[in-house]
């Protein structure tokens, strides 16, 4: 394959570019897995797109290459894996394991595949039924292997209406007959012919294991059709259970999966974060210990098994011996401390690298640091007096990272938590309550849209920074970093860190009620929510008089004619910042020379978006556009009158 990396290594930041070239040269001196911990921010996304470059540019002619992000959010998956793209026309697949057999991923007519998966959805089948189009292809490869209704009773799953189900199997293409045949036998091998024609398909408590059983040897064969160059692993740590050596079936599917490294797949990966950092007095057992994840770690980047238990092994006796000399350095008695340290560093660069900010390079970051004081109040003080005495009163952890982490700690707290477990499983829970109440939200103060107080140093000193402008929490989004109109304020996105679940969900709680109280008092509304609140952007239309509502359609119309008339962007570069005002007048301008050649018809009681639509149609050179333009106009008319009537018999 004939692929110049030299374009993306370009765009590469000086030490984003260095960490790259270690990367490839620990790969090709046969380091098979490699972690990448640069600190957060640092781009480490683009690094692996640098990876991705050069070995590309390494492949032999005719030589298939599949590239695998895995990643923990579907949704940061897909848009990662637009970024990692580098040949922009390879084929991208946001998938699931069992969906690789799907023939429309046409995986082995590709030369280059790149590939997304989540370990919740590709390798743990044993949460949920997947989804209606997996088992709809498990339905396809077992027609004729298992009576028809038993196969339907089974594979449904949630899908109530028969004619939906319908629907996804009709969707499942045809699939050939050596595949489909070989397929099945692995997916009815052993028992299972059995446990199906055995099974109460009527109780769900004895059907859906045979379905996730099936899923989960769908997802392992697929595995054969794979053919990786590199594997990328994104922020590791959230799913580190999956790399350990227990026997569940979601980890030896993993295990299954890695062990196409020794078929020449690499394995990179990414965290700013690969394991605890610190552990301190008064923690929580159960959250792990930082050098046992550390350990784990590095057995797991030298491939586990025997091989990786002797690295750490290794590696904590090298570190021991390190931590004595030091001892005798900071004594000033006779040691080989640098030496010891060497010996550190050495291994551990083997297998990692991590690039921080420093203040000589914050400025190459392209960020800003901004100090926040958070001060402590009284009313702070009550709720981790609150939490403390739960806590003590149930034997829980953290007290204190708990309550400096998030407000209202008993209303946001997850129940996986050691202390939530611990209060649920108390027979006193009554009595815990009202100890509890300083640090619950106060439900008349949410129904009533009244102010919540942050009662926290840190939530204040978010909250106070991020309305501090007053003019964020009326914004849809934020404006342009760079933007075409003049006397914009500077608004600005805010990145939160925590180890804790609790502190996004109070931090999108507490934030979004104070937006929508603060919106509901300037609009001078009081009280709690109507039942029956009006809707600001109605897409309805009047039956006496189509044409002349809709006026929130303009607004959301999106005119191909408008947007080549009018460049904000070119009229910004020639005439710098301007104001409103002064937009809106050369606008017109522009407008106006636009339309001063096209020709409209005269149509009775069109609404403007209608003109518009005129105006995008004939805009393309058609010479007779009129019959499909009139149908189109009609259909957008028969959705929209549709929706309004939808809209009037909503609750």
């Amino acid at each position: 394959m004939s692929f110049d990396p030299e374009p993306v290594l370009s765009t590469l930041k000086p030490f984003q570019r260095a960490t790259v070239e270690y990367v490839i040269g620990r790969f090709q001196a046969g380091a098979q897995r490699f972690l990448v911990a640069d600190e957060v921010g640092l781009g480490k996304t683009r690094v692996a797109q640098g990876v991705i470059s050069v070995l590309l540019s390494q492949l032999s002619d005719g030589e298939r290459a599949d590239i695998i992000y895995v990643c923990s959010n579907a949704a940061i998956a897909r848009q990662n894996l637009q970024i990692l793209n580098v040949l922009h026309d390879g084929e991208v697949l946001p998938t699931r394991l069992t969906l690789l057999s799907d023939p429309r991923t046409n995986l082995h007519e590709n030369g280059v595949n790149f590939i997304a998966l989540t370990p919740g959805t590709s390798f743990d089948k044993t949460g949920g039924l997947g989804l209606a189009r997996e088992r709809a292809l498990v339905h396809h490869l077992l027609r004729g292997k298992v009576h028809a209704t038993r196969l339907k009773n089974l594979l449904r799953g949630t899908v109530r209406k028969k004619e939906n189900w319908q629907r996804y199997l009709n969707d499942v293409p045809q699939l050939g007959a050596g595949y489909r045949e070989e397929t099945a036998s692995v997916l009815m091998a052993g028992d299972m012919e059995v446990s199906i024609r055995d099974a109460n398909l009527k109780r769900s408590e004895e059907r859906n294991p045979i379905t996730k059983a099936l899923l989960q040897r769908l997802a392992a064969h697929s595995l054969t059709s794979l053919r990786p160059k590199l594997i990328i692993f994104d922020e590791f740590q959230k799913f580190r259970d999956l790399f350990s050596d227990t026997e569940s079936e979601a980890q030896a599917l993993m295990q299954q999966f890695l062990r196409t490294e020794h078929h020449g797949a690499k394995i990179l990966f990414l965290s700013a974060t690969p394991y605890k950092m610190l552990t301190i007095k008064g923690d929580d057992p159960e959250q792990g210990d930082h050098q046992e994840d550390f350990l784990a770690a590095i057995r797991m980047l030298h491939g586990g098994g025997e091989v990786g238990n002797t690295a750490a092994k290794e590696l904590k006796a090298e570190m021991r011996l390190f931590r004595e000399n030091l001892r005798c350095y900071a004594q000033g008695l006779p040691n080989e401390a640098a030496e010891k340290r060497n010996q550190v560093e050495d291994r551990l660069r083997g297998v990692m690298s991590r690039q921080e900010r420093v203040a000589a390079t914050s400025t190459d970051a392209g960020l800003r640091r901004e100090e926040i004081t958070a001060d402590i109040r009284a009313e702070d003080l009550r709720q981790a007096l609150a939490v403390d005495r739960v806590a003590r009163q149930v034997g829980g952890h953290n007290r204190a990272d708990y309550w400096k982490s998030a407000p209202y700690l008993f209303s946001f707290m997850p129940g996986e938590f050691d202390l939530a477990r611990k209060i649920a499983g108390s027979d006193k829970r009554a009595d815990l309550a009202s100890t509890a109440r300083p640090a619950l939200l106060s439900k008349r103060r949410i129904h009533n849209f009244e102010a919540v107080p942050a009662d926290n140093g840190r939530m204040r000193a978010l909250m106070e920074n991020v309305f501090k402008e007053g003019e964020l929490h009326r914004r849809l989004w934020l404006p342009a970093s760079l933007p075409y109109l003049s006397g914009q304020p500077p608004l600005t996105k805010s990145l939160v860190f925590s180890d804790w679940q609790m502190v996004p969900e109070a931090i999108a709680a507490l934030t979004s009620h104070e937006a929508e109280r603060r919106l509901r008092h300037e609009r001078g509304i009081k009280g709690p929510a109507k039942k029956k609140e009006a809707r600001l952007l109605r897409l309805s239309s009047a039956a006496e008089d189509l044409g002349s509502s809709m006026r929130v359609m303009l607004l959301l119309y999106p005119s191909d004619f408008l947007a080549r008339a009018v460049d904000p962007l070119e009229i910004w570069r020639q005439n710098s910042s301007l104001s409103a005002e002064e937009m809106l007048t050369k606008a017109k301008v522009l407008i106006a020379s636009a339309l001063a050649d096209q020709m409209l018809p005269l149509t009775r009681g069109a609404a403007p978006w209608e003109l518009i639509a005129w105006l995008d149609k004939s805009s393309l050179g058609t010479p007779d556009i009129s019959r499909p333009l009139h149908e189109w106009v009609g259909k957008v008319r028969e959705g929209l009158d549709a929706g309004s009537r939808d809209d009037s018999n909503a609750p």
